[in-house]
């Protein structure tokens, strides 16, 4: 595994054609440009209201010249020198976490919907209309009892979450995250093309102590969950044929299993790192995987292939 230079603040990464990398940082909302090497070459962005800044930036991609940039008011457009291109203004604020882009702008992202106490996977226009809900579940599976209005704190890592991705013929690719069972959505239907047996690891009662002595502090309206479990799919990629990488952790194995865009599975790969790759942020780019590693102080991105 090559180690890259340290990325302060970063948390989502996409690589355009001549593998340039750009990084966004989710606390000032800016995108950074980096060479292939990882010299820092400008940052653009920032907040603001004005055309350029960002609301509430949540995800990027680079595709044809342009740098796609999703925030929660609005869809802005940059080419690759950091030049503001245009935006396409939403209706009403969308809060989609970490979506995956098309080309067009199109997005998928996961979604709390508070006044309906729902967590859901929502497909959205460019002008952020929603196309289609994917999947949903109710809050109240994991909060017994929660009302509308009451705050509550849900944890990917130990909660039902959903994975997604977008294949090279623009179908999504998406799991829930408690389950290796991974659907492709295809001209308004989601239809399961993996399914495989993957048994849960039993979440260990050291950590579980200090979750529960917070549960305990934290009475309603504030609900935190507790784990007993961690989940088993973690990371979920699409390769440039259209072969699928799922990252899971499980009794029977844990790291990266390779599917044909069919669905046949074709190799299982153990990963050997100094980081927790349930925490990682994972890409892949041009057969090329990216890692991004959230650390007290600074961030680093790592690189692999496989």
């Amino acid at each position: 595994m090559k180690k890259g230079n340290p990325f302060i603040g970063i948390y989502d990464i996409t690589v355009d054609e001549t593998s340039a990398l750009y990084a966004f940082d989710y606390g000032k909302y800016n995108i950074k440009k980096y060479d292939k090497e990882g010299k820092l070459l400008f940052i653009f962005g920032g907040t603001g209201d004005e055309d350029g800044k960002f609301n509430h930036l949540t995800g990027i991609r680079a595709v044809g010249g342009r740098i796609l940039a999703v925030d929660a008011i609005g869809l802005s457009l940059f080419d690759y020198g950091g030049n503001f291109l245009e935006k396409v203004s939403y209706g009403k604020e969308v809060m989609s976490e970490f979506p995956a882009i098309f080309d067009d702008g199109r997005f998928v992202g996961k979604q709390i919907l508070a006044d309906e106490q729902k967590i859901a996977l929502i497909y959205r226009a460019a002008d952020g209309e929603e196309l289609s809900r994917l999947d949903f579940y109710e809050i109240s599976e994991f909060f017994p009892g929660i009302k509308k209005g009451e705050r509550f704190f849900l944890d990917d890592t130990y909660v039902r979450a959903y994975r997604y991705t977008i294949s090279p013929d623009g179908d999504i690719i998406w799991a829930a995250s408690d389950a290796l069972r991974i659907y492709r959505y295809h001209k308004g239907k989601s239809s399961l093309v993996i399914e495989d047996k993957a048994t849960a690891v039993t979440f260990p009662d050291e950590l579980r102590k200090p979750l529960l002595e917070r549960q305990a502090r934290t009475k309603p309206p504030l609900f935190s969950y507790v784990p007993d479990r961690y989940q088993i799919i973690h990371h979920l990629l699409c390769g440039p044929e259209g072969d699928v990488w799922a990252y899971v952790k499980s009794r029977e194995r844990t790291g990266f299993l390779h599917y044909s865009k069919a669905g046949k599975f074709e190799a299982f790969y153990e990963v050997e790192a100094d980081f927790d790759m349930t925490n990682a942020v994972v890409r892949l780019f041009n057969d090329q995987f990216y890692f991004v590693v959230n650390e007290k102080e600074r961030v680093k991105v790592y690189s692999a292939s496989f």
